[in-house]
């Protein structure tokens, strides 16, 4: 057969009905056409009689019958029948064999040792006449069949990959508390920044507080890490065990992970992004509003697949665990928030500060929530001085303007100048770095670390083998 089922005693240490539904549902599959191959010891002989041949060893390892048992065993008692070992009608012949030849507790039955009936036996030469014929069937099959080349699989990577991820997605769905304390996690957040920020006006502290909600976006990788990591981990031991019988590539496992956590990156993002986006009351535009939202779902995306990136290259939880605070950091402490980049130092904002992922992320959502923003600054926030004599607030802040300075005059007809630091929004980010024009090349950019997650994930869980047996 091309493919052969080899158990070994599937019935010891079982109750009698877990033995018989074992036996019978082997019985269904060899109906099937599956071939299979079984030890059994001492069956009773309602499951003896489920078996079609017999192969009989004695002590020593030598064959004393081998052919077809036939109902009621009938054919294998027949066969000690005639070489004068008759069976009780009411014994169990799977145990009276045994005894027959001497491997029970009763003596051997007869004077000649069974192993030299069997050698002597018509059934012998008759088995080997068969096996003859057998190999020269399969021989002319195998020589007029083309050529096929051997597979290290069963079956085709495609379908692999249907079937692990199919079995993936129920495990996730089989796993609620998994997906609904991250959901709670990304829900509270939000909210309680939100209500934090509640409904803030456009005065100018109230861009720095914009930048603070915005700012929050970035507490979703730190969230999912401690989430995702674990779950890799574990999943990530059943593949090695069904990857040791050739079950499936380690592409369908990796491929499965995350696409099984895409569901569950999509209600988490619309959980996060609503209270975040609209208790502050930022723009509702639907060019800005979507554009924030597709930002959150990128960045959810990128934690998910840099979370099983990591856990990936790494041998444990325990280790995965000790880097996530160390990528945080790094990535919240050189985005331009923490530090400007104007201030970041040239050294590290050469190159770390552009292959940040938050700085594209901070980026792209600064400037699509502040752009043309207006300011009206609140009393407080005005700075106050006088103009010369004989000029008004907007002749003597004339040239300041027209040079392209940013703010504006409250009133330019008056000597008492008030003067507020923006006019828009535009001109609190753009001395930081910070342009609207780049913000779809900002989100592509953070598209692209997904891209390189994913390589390096790919590469980790292919080449990285941390099975200890």
């Amino acid at each position: 057969p091309e493919l052969l089922l080899f158990l070994e005693e599937p019935t010891s240490g079982l109750d009698s009905q877990s033995a018989f539904n074992i036996v019978r549902f082997l019985r269904k599959l060899a109906a099937a056409g599956q071939a299979i191959l079984c030890t059994i010891h001492q069956p009773n002989a309602s499951l003896f009689e489920n078996f079609d041949r017999l192969l009989l060893l004695q002590k020593g390892g030598e064959t004393v019958y081998f052919g077809d048992i036939g109902k009621d065993a009938q054919v294998l008692i027949q066969y000690f029948r005639s070489h004068g070992a008759e069976c009780p009608p009411a014994a169990n012949p799977a145990e009276w064999m045994l005894d027959a030849i001497g491997a029970g507790i009763q003596p051997r039955i007869g004077d000649k040792d069974w192993g030299e009936i069997w050698q002597d036996s018509d059934e012998l030469a008759a088995t080997k006449e068969e096996i003859i014929r057998i190999k020269a069937v399969r021989g002319e099959e195998v020589s007029a069949a083309p050529k096929k080349e051997p597979k290290e699989y069963a079956t085709p990577l495609w379908h692999q990959i249907k079937v692990v991820n199919w079995r993936q997605q129920k495990a996730f769905w089989r796993s609620p508390n998994y997906g609904f304390t991250r959901f709670f996690n990304h829900v509270i957040i939000a909210l309680l920044t939100g209500l934090m920020f509640l409904q803030l006006d456009n005065s100018r502290s109230s861009l720095q507080y914009r930048i603070f909600v915005i700012f929050q976006v970035t507490v979703l990788p730190a969230l999912i890490l401690a989430q995702v990591e674990p779950k890799y981990d574990l999943s990530r031991l059943i593949y090695y065990r069904e990857a040791a019988s050739k079950t499936y590539r380690q592409l369908p496992f990796a491929l499965s992970m995350v696409l099984g956590e895409m569901p569950y990156s999509l209600v988490c993002a619309v959980g996060f992004f609503l209270p975040l986006y609209y208790i502050p009351g930022f723009n509702p535009a639907p060019s800005r509003a979507g554009y924030n939202f597709f930002a959150v779902l990128v960045t959810e995306v990128f934690a998910v697949t840099l979370a099983q990136m990591v856990s990936a290259i790494t041998p444990s939880t325990f280790i995965a665990m000790l880097l996530n605070p160390p990528i945080i950091i790094v990535f919240a402490l050189f985005c331009g928030v923490a530090i400007p980049k104007p201030q970041i130092p040239g050294f590290w904002r050469a190159w770390l500060y552009q292959l940040d992922p938050f700085t594209r992320l901070i980026s792209g959502l600064v400037s699509t929530e502040l752009h043309q923003l207006p300011v009206v600054c609140t009393q407080a926030e005005l700075n106050t001085f006088t103009a010369p004599a004989g000029e008004s607030c907007g002749e003597y802040m004339q040239d300041f303007f027209a040079s392209g300075g940013a703010g504006y005059i409250v009133n330019n007809a008056t000597s008492a100048c008030e003067y507020c630091a923006y006019k828009v929004g535009d001109q609190f980010y753009e001395p930081i770095g910070i342009s609207f024009d780049t913000r779809y090349r900002d989100v592509g950019i953070l598209i692209a670390f997904i891209g390189s997650n994913l390589f390096f994930l790919f590469l980790g869980s292919r080449y990285l083998n941390f099975n200890r047996r």
